[in-house]
C-alpha cells in the first residue's frame, strides 16, 4: 500500500512538472513569434541600422537557444519520468506476477498434499480390507482342513494354509506384539501338523504322493523354509526338510 501511494505521488509531481515546462515552452514560442512579427513590422515601417539589426538577431538567436534548451530539458524530464514510472509499473506488475505464481504454487501444493493424504487414507483402508479378507479366508481354510479325512489332501491344504499365515504375519507388522506372536504360534503348529505323519515314531509315512501343481507346491515349500530359516527355528526346519523329502508330486 505504501509503495503504491509513493508511486502515485511521484507520477502526479512528474505530470505537474511536465505541464509546467510545456506551458513555459508554449509561452516562449508565443513570445518568439510575437517578436518576429514585431521585427518584420519594424523593418517595414522603420528601417534599422546595422547595430540594431545585429542586436535583434542576437536576441532572436538567444530565444532560439533557450527554446532548444527548454525542449531538451522537457524531453529529458519526460523520458526520465517515463522511465521511473515504467520502472515502478514493471516492479508492481512483477510483484503481482510473483504473488500470483506463489498463490498458484500454494494451491497446487495444497491440492497435492490433499491428494496424497487421500491416497494414504485409501491405501490404509485397502490394506485393512485386504487384511480382513485374508483373515476370513484363513478362518475358512482352517475349518476346511479340520473336516478333511484324506491325509494327502490335508497335507496339501496345510501347506497352503501355512504359506497364507506367513504372508498374513508380514502384513501385520503394525499390529501389537501379542497379536503377532499368536500368528507365529499358529504357523509353528501348522508346520508341526505337516511333519507329524513323517516323523511319527509309531507309523512314520515313508512316501506320500500329492496331486498338486508342482510350481505352487515348490512355492509354498520355499516360503515355509525361508520363514523357518530366518526365524532360527532350526529343529522345525530340519523336520520339515525331512518330511518334504518323502513327498512326491503326482505326474500329470
Amino acid at each position: 500500500m505504501n509503495t503504491n501511494f509513493y508511486k502515485t505521488i511521484l507520477i502526479i509531481l512528474l505530470s505537474i512538472g511536465m505541464l509546467f515546462m510545456y506551458y513555459k515552452v508554449s509561452n516562449l514560442e508565443y513570445r518568439y513569434e510575437t517578436l518576429k512579427e514585431a521585427n518584420v513590422r519594424l523593418k517595414t515601417n522603420y528601417p534599422l541600422n546595422e547595430a540594431q539589426i545585429k542586436e535583434r538577431q542576437f536576441k532572436e538567436e538567444m530565444y532560439i537557444r533557450q527554446q532548444e534548451r527548454d525542449t531538451t530539458l522537457i524531453l529529458f524530464v519526460f523520458s526520465f519520468g517515463s522511465a521511473i514510472a515504467g520502472f515502478f509499473t514493471f516492479r508492481s506488475v512483477k510483484e503481482q506476477f510473483v504473488n500470483q505464481i506463489n498463490e498458484i504454487k500454494k494451491e497446487y501444493n495444497d491440492y497435492k498434499t490433499d491428494i496424497e493424504n487421500k491416497h494414504i487414507e485409501i491405501s490404509h483402508k485397502y490394506k485393512k480390507l485386504e487384511k480382513d479378507l485374508n483373515f476370513e479366508s484363513l478362518a475358512t481354510l482352517m475349518n476346511e482342513v479340520r473336516l478333511v479325512k484324506d491325509e494327502t489332501v490335508e497335507i496339501s491344504l496345510r501347506l497352503t494354509l501355512t504359506q497364507k499365515l506367513i504372508k498374513f504375519l508380514k502384513d501385520s507388522v503394525d499390529e501389537d506384539k501379542a497379536y503377532q506372536e499368536s500368528i507365529v504360534d499358529l504357523i509353528d503348529s501348522q508346520v508341526e501338523l505337516i511333519v507329524f505323519p513323517f516323523i511319527n515314531k509309531l507309523i512314520p509315512v515313508e512316501e506320500m504322493i500329492l496331486d498338486d501343481d508342482r510350481l505352487l507346491y515348490n512355492k509354498r515349500c520355499s516360503a515355509i523354509m525361508n520363514y523357518l530359516n530366518s526365524n532360527s527355528k532350526d529343529e522345525l526346519y530340519r523336520k520339515f526338510l525331512l518330511s518334504m523329502s518323502k513327498i512326491k508330486i503326482k505326474e500329470v
